[in-house]
């Protein structure tokens, strides 16, 4: 291997995957626009993700904090 190559541990590479990019303030902005009727796949285009990631938040798959903070900031 060149010498700039490496092994990834296991951490650095779970927050290099696509499903990691996203912070937990963007992850409740996802389900706020979920909450308020976006359709997904523009969610998914203007944070960069999969459709599939912004079903899951919506659906509390991932980020399942995200959506009860989504709904604390929508109803007070």
């Amino acid at each position: 291997f060149p010498s700039h190559d490496r092994w990834a541990t296991r951490t650095e590479q779970q927050r290099n995957r696509s499903s990691n990019k996203l912070t937990l303030e963007q992850a409740v902005e996802v389900a706020l626009a979920c909450i308020k009727g976006e359709r997904q796949a523009d969610i998914a285009e203007r944070f960069n993700i999969h459709p599939s990631m912004v079903s899951a938040i919506n659906t509390q798959r991932t980020w399942p904090e995200a959506r009860d903070l989504a709904e604390k900031q929508l109803h007070g």
